[in-house]
């Protein structure tokens, strides 16, 4: 039977017709004479190089050359063509024998060994002479000749597998090399660098050995060195180990892996390549490249692992990443790349026990989005995003985590967070861009400072605070606070609301106080009931000051009642401001008494003006009687005489 070659059947081979192949191949190798049906000649390397000099090489000759490549394998038997013009192919293929995946397991320093136990290392299969684990002799390939003895009869099939792989050569350093190695039924192809220069400068890709060498062959969850159209792992996949200088186009992928205590660095990923299913154990993955729309895809990282020096581009992605006391650290994100989670009812991206996703670039369309949660003071930290960039959620903060250091420019978005239970959002400059759909419980943001930007939906619960916020030029709009939340120290460009300069009185806005487009909203619920809070009995309503800025006028105030008790008719309501007269509103509570009274004013603070500079309201009764029980709930609406463009 011919060669059956994956390349022209468009898949990978089965199992009988890899048998077939490799029976063509080992008669191949053997028919030494004429005569026999599978011709070829058996020379040395040292032959082969004669034969070239002597002009000897006959086109269509099949040529078994042995010794070949010593400094690969020790020397490996590969069958080439003749061709014209005194040369040899420069691809073919090369016997190889893989350790036995299916009946030995690999080294592992932690595991009890007894004597005579088999344990694969370097490539090779070792026989465990004394009990005890050992050591590695000389990584990555012996362990040590004291505990271990290394088993070189690769016909026991216990131990080894044979297989005839394909190749391709290359000449570097002033000799003929194994350049490629391909696994037609694993469809595992790793490659050393360019055919005619195979090194590049930088002798087998910066591993220290040839890629083609410390490439786990005959394992099937271990894939890899330069991978076409392949996945990878490395030689010795269970702890200290170091993988560097990985090439991963066309379709590559690294597949179902564990690191444990390891160092996985300069890894590169192409032509939607990627990483699925990764799980990084007190091992550290960084210096990693992706491009057109590459991809990792849950990557899980613990006990002080580091994801780190990451950068991707034209719609590269990261998705599905679980972190416990580990850290994303400098991830760039360019031209619509992401991180995301797309399961839409857990947490995709987690971030829990003092975990960290910290210097984050994203420009030019990328974004941080999906189900995300950060909790047990986790924290994202000092990103920088431009160019239509995006962090949207939801995105839930929980447990002390936070959110700080984010500068956002040129038309981005931050949108659909949430912080809960101590968490918090700080140190934000947002310049042309929008945040927006912002919830707090017990939590704050301080330290926002905005450009002609955009501020919106943001609602404060359970004791929260948003504060220290310099809006320049700003759309400030639906901003709502509530259960003795704090909205303070807010600057809105000329509109200076500062109230470390008024004084001793509340240095926050009260609860029920709500922002929208040039308007400020009060709303308070009075009941009046012998308590201590809003309502106590008596003529002082208990009400925190209500700061009008400068520039701002009083439009409506509604009154609603219900259930007062009250003595006298005598008794007036009104709302002012302390040391000025006459008050902005005067009204008898007899007017109302148990129904809603909608007062509009248009004449402002002062009759016929705006307020000159920020004044404080206060809600008191006059008359000398008092309100004993019921309700009043009050809505006062300030309204900005200009636009915060202007």
């Amino acid at each position: 039977m011919a060669l059956i070659l994956r390349s022209e059947i468009g898949r990978r081979l089965t199992v009988p017709e890899i048998d077939g192949n490799f029976t063509y191949l080992e008669n191949l190798a053997m028919g030494l004479t004429e005569s026999s049906p599978y011709q070829s000649v058996e020379l040395t390397y040292t032959q082969a190089l004669a034969l070239l000099a002597s002009e000897g090489v006959v086109d269509g000759k099949r040529y078994l050359i042995t010794e070949f490549d010593v400094e690969l394998y020790g020397g490996t038997d590969i069958l080439v063509s003749g061709l014209p013009n005194n040369q040899f192919s420069t691809s073919g293929y090369g016997k190889f024998y893989n350790p036995n995946y299916g009946s030995v397991s690999v080294w592992d320093p932690s595991e009890t060994y007894a004597t005579d136990d088999l344990v694969i290392y370097g490539g090779k299969v070792w026989e465990n002479l004394t009990g005890t684990a050992g050591t590695v002799d000389t990584y990555p390939f012996t362990l040590d000749n004291t505990n271990w003895l290394l088993q070189e009869d690769y016909t026991n099939a216990d131990h080894y597998v044979a297989v005839w792989d394909q190749i391709e050569l290359g000449f570097a350093e002033g000799e003929y090399c194994i350049n490629s190695r391909y696994d037609s039924y694993r469809n595992n192809y790793v490659r050393v660098g360019q055919l005619n220069d195979p090194f590049g400068g930088d002798r087998w890709f910066n591993c220290g050995v040839s890629p083609i060498q410390v490439f786990g062959w005959g394992n099937n969850n271990i894939n890899d060195c330069d991978i076409k159209d392949s996945y990878f792992n490395c030689l010795n996949i269970i702890g200290n180990t170091t993988i560097y200088g990985v090439k991963m186009s066309n379709y590559s992928f690294i597949f179902d892996t564990t690191f444990k205590d390891s160092t996985i660095e300069g890894l590169n990923f192409e032509n939607e390549s990627g990483c699925w299913t990764l799980n990084l154990d007190n091992s550290t993955f960084k210096n990693v490249n992706m491009t057109n729309e590459s991809w990792i895809s849950d990557i899980t990282l613990s006990n002080n692992s580091y994801f780190e020096r990451v950068d991707t581009s034209n719609r590269s992605y990261i998705v599905n990443a679980h972190l416990n006391n580990s850290s994303m650290y400098e991830i760039n994100l360019n031209n619509y790349s992401y991180i995301e989670g797309w399961n839409n009812t857990n947490s995709s991206i987690e971030l829990w026990n003092y975990s960290t996703m910290n210097y984050l670039s994203l420009d030019n369309h990328s974004r941080i989005s999906g189900v995300i949660g950060l909790t047990e003071s986790s924290y994202i930290k000092r990103i920088n995003m431009t160019n239509r960039s995006i962090i949207e959620g939801p995105i839930d903060f929980k447990n002390n985590s936070r959110l700080e250091k984010l500068d956002a420019t040129n038309d981005s978005y931050i949108t659909d967070l949430s912080f809960t239970n101590d968490s918090y959002m700080e140190n934000l400059d947002i310049s042309s861009s929008n945040f927006q759909n912002i919830g707090l419980s017990a939590s704050y943001i301080n330290n926002v400072r905005t450009f002609t930007s955009y501020v919106e939906n943001i609602d404060i619960i359970n004791n929260s605070s948003f504060q220290y916020v310099n809006m320049d030029r700003s759309l400030f709009s639906n901003l709502q606070a509530y259960d003795n939340s704090n909205i303070g120290l807010i600057d809105l460009n000329s509109a200076y609301l500062d109230l470390t300069s008024l004084g001793t009185y509340s240095r926050s806005f009260p609860s029920g106080t709500s922002f929208r487009l040039n308007e400020l909203k009060y709303q308070f619920d009075l009941t009046f009931n012998g308590t201590s809070g809003y309502g106590l009995t008596g003529s002082f309503l208990n009400i925190p000051a209500m700061l009008m800025p400068q520039d701002f006028y009083i439009e409506k105030v509604i009154i609603e009642t219900s259930g007062l008790t009250y003595s006298g008719n005598s008794t007036i309501f009104s709302l002012s401001t302390p040391g000025l007269s006459p008050s902005i509103v005067e009204i008898a509570v007899s007017e109302i008494y148990d129904k809603i009274k909608v007062l509009d004013i248009s004449n402002g603070l002062i009759v016929g003006s705006k307020a000159d500079s920020d004044k404080m309201l206060t809600a008191f009764l006059t008359g000398g009687t008092n309100i004993t029980s019921g309700e009043i709930k009050m809505e006062v609406t300030i309204k900005s005489t200009r636009y915060f463009y202007d």
